[in-house]
């Protein structure tokens, strides 16, 4: 795979983060941290996907919006006192 240079602009908390070696010390440099945190983004950006694509193809529960919000509501009611 190719690889692209590119210049970001980071915090001083943002670049602290960076340069503070993870627990495992797998990080050699600032890149591999980065990269690292950028396939974790989209690993968790494709689970959310997936978790939706989930919920929409599965079977409405048959309840109206108002018995939801009824439901919802006793269960606030009860939790409050």
């Amino acid at each position: 795979m190719a690889t692209i240079r590119k210049t970001i602009t980071i915090t001083e908390a943002q670049d602290d983060q960076v340069k503070t070696p993870d627990v495992s010390g797998n990080y050699t440099d600032d890149s591999e941290c980065l990269r690292d945190l950028i396939r974790l983004e989209q690993k968790q950006a494709c689970a959310l996907k997936a978790a939706i694509d989930e919920g929409l193809a599965s079977d409405p529960c048959g309840r109206s919006l108002s018995d939801i919000w009824v439901s919802a509501e006793a269960r606030y009611r009860t939790y409050d006192n």
